[in-house]
């Protein structure tokens, strides 16, 4: 795919989705990939959707969801018309002591979507210094 950028690799979602719900942007979504934050980032709406769809309760102690830690799901981000699943294998911080935690916080400001470890550990990344990237599924043992 082309990006927007070669300094950021700024790239353009069509489209997410989780629990049956699917979102569009009205304009246009941006995003970029970030390997050193554990972090998904994604628009509210996206995150109220993963949300509802794991029965999360904001903890004010993580300032982050808190779910079962055997909640199945699978969130799926569209780039050009391609569909990235990442599951709960990925999506999930299992801090201990059953507490479990979804791998994902909203945007308060700059890019509509960073995508973070759970992306980056489920699709490797290729970067064309032309100005182009793809990604692959991570083959797993």
């Amino acid at each position: 795919m082309l990006v927007l950028s070669t300094e950021s690799w700024e790239f353009n979602v069509d489209s997410a989705s989780s629990g049956g719900k699917t979102r569009a942007p009205k304009g246009k979504w941006v995003a970029v990939i970030e390997s050193f934050s554990s972090l998904m980032v994604v628009p509210a709406e996206v995150l109220q959707d993963l949300v509802n769809a794991t029965n999360g309760q904001f903890n004010q102690n993580y300032y982050l969801y808190q779910v079962s830690c055997g909640v199945q799901f699978q969130w799926t981000i569209t780039i050009r018309g391609v569909d990235y699943v990442v599951d709960q294998s990925q999506g999930i911080i299992n801090v201990g002591r059953n507490q479990c935690f979804l791998a994902f916080e909203a945007v308060d400001a700059g890019y509509d979507f960073v995508l973070a470890a759970p992306f980056v550990r489920s699709y490797c990344t290729v970067y064309d210094l032309e100005g182009s990237m793809g990604f692959s599924k991570v083959l797993s043992k």
